[in-house]
Parts: C-alpha cells; sequence; structure tokens
C-alpha cells in the first residue's frame, strides 16, 4: 500500500469516526429534549438543521399536517421533512407531471398560499403567469408555517412531495415525535431492515446470504424480531416494511 493509499484511508477512518459521534450527540440531544418538554427552549437551538431530513409516518404527523396532506391528495404513508430558513415556488414538473406548491399552518392545517400547481410538461411561452412554473425568487420560511412541494400526474396516482419547516419547527417536531430509535436495533436486524426497503423481493434471498443474516424469509430471527418491533409486516404477497420501519431506515443510512 503506498502513502497516498493508506492517508486516504486514514482520512476516511477519521471522517467516519467523526459523523458517528455527531449522529450520537444529536441523538441524545433529541432524546433529552423528548423526555424533558420544559428543556426543549435550551436544547433545540442546539441541535443543527442544515442539510437534515428525516422520513416521518404520516401517522405521526400532527394533525394539522395530516389534514392539509389529505387536502392536497398525498397518497405515501411517509413524508420526508427538512428544516430550511428559505423556499421558492418554482418548479419544473415534467412530461405528463404538474410541480404542486402549498403552503399552510402546522397547527390546524389551514392554507396560507396555494395550492397551485404547474404546466404539464413544465414551463413553456404560454405559461408566463403561471408561478409554478416561474417564480424562482427566494422567499423566507415563517415559524409555524409548513411548505410543500411535490408532483401529481404520470404513472403515480395522487401527489407526492416533501415537506420543508423551519428550524424551530422541524427540530421541535422530532422532539415531540421522539427518537424512532427508542427502539434499539442490532447490526443484524439494521442490515435486514435496509435489504427489506432497498432490494425487490426476487434478489433479498442472494443478499440475506452475502450479508450472512441467515435464510431470508418468515422464520428468519432477524426478520420475526423487526416484526415484533412494527417495523416489518407480513403480508399475503411478501414482507415489506411499515411506514415506522421505512423512517427509522432512513434515519440509520
Amino acid at each position: 500500500m503506498d502513502t497516498r493509499t493508506a492517508y486516504q484511508k486514514l482520512l476516511a477512518r477519521v471522517a467516519s469516526r467523526w459523523d458517528k459521534q455527531s449522529k450520537d450527540l444529536r441523538a441524545a440531544t433529541i432524546r433529552l429534549a423528548y423526555a424533558n418538554p420544559n428543556l426543549r427552549p435550551a436544547l433545540l437551538p442546539l441541535l443543527k438543521t442544515g442539510g437534515q431530513t428525516t422520513v416521518v409516518p404520516i401517522r405521526s404527523c400532527p394533525d394539522g399536517v395530516q389534514k392539509a396532506l389529505k387536502a392536497l391528495k398525498f397518497t405515501q404513508s411517509t413524508i420526508s421533512i427538512s428544516g430550511a430558513n428559505t423556499y421558492t415556488v418554482q418548479d419544473f414538473g415534467g412530461d405528463g407531471v404538474q410541480g404542486v406548491f402549498a403552503t399552510f399552518r402546522i397547527d390546524d392545517g389551514r392554507f396560507v398560499d396555494g395550492p397551485d400547481y404547474g404546466s404539464f410538461g413544465g414551463p413553456n411561452p404560454w405559461t408566463k403567469e403561471n408561478r409554478v412554473d416561474t417564480d424562482d425568487n427566494t422567499y423566507p420560511i415563517k415559524p409555524g408555517i409548513a411548505v410543500f412541494k411535490g408532483y401529481r400526474g404520470g404513472m403515480a396516482a395522487g401527489t407526492r412531495g416533501t415537506l420543508k419547516l423551519h428550524p424551530n419547527d422541524y427540530e421541535g417536531f422530532v422532539a415531540m415525535r421522539g427518537p424512532s430509535s427508542q427502539t434499539p436495533l442490532s447490526v443484524q436486524e439494521k442490515a435486514a431492515l435496509d435489504t427489506i426497503g432497498g432490494i425487490i423481493s426476487g434478489y433479498r434471498r442472494d443478499a440475506f446470504e452475502r450479508a450472512h443474516l441467515g435464510i431470508y424469509g418468515p422464520q428468519n430471527p432477524h426478520i420475526r424480531s423487526l416484526v415484533q418491533k412494527d417495523l416489518v409486516k407480513m403480508t399475503g404477497a411478501g414482507i415489506r416494511l411499515t411506514p415506522e420501519g421505512m423512517a427509522v431506515r432512513a434515519e440509520n443510512r
């Protein structure tokens, strides 16, 4: 091994260790805020939201958020939520797809702006007045307001998209919901969860064998444990992640 390769590997190990320590500290802070509501105002500013995203089951969202998503005809069982200070309205859409934009109040789901819809196929000379096609200005996200951006059309039924919240709302939401990792997972359970969520069923047997997770199927001890933790569900069509399982998988990746 040459000096350059050894140095690169050393840097990779240091970066990996630093990233793990950062995640451990963040998780500990969230747990403390969740267990002590009176400490949240002091603890939440310590959490940095730059680039932070969490996948949340819809059933875990506040009633106001669920109400707004239902009005938008959102069809997924989970939604990706991130903390941010600004947003843009513009969404280019695509072939057979419309961009969707809306802002609403987190507490009661009442729309503040929108919903507005872009043009199928995106902007063109005849849609200059469509703000979803053309408005690329940056606007501040106000506390208490959620920003929805997504799309509808194409092969997917209903509307799909993501939410952006003011950093204080994002961290408060995570703290109130509590850490999804309250139920600890073994290394093997994490690997099984990631495999089930990331590989189609026909290839999972080989993936389980390569990862030394045993024989893939309902009797696998790791899968049975995930079922007991409500992260995996057995169905007539096979084995799939529950909404909570999707959220835990996303946070452990």
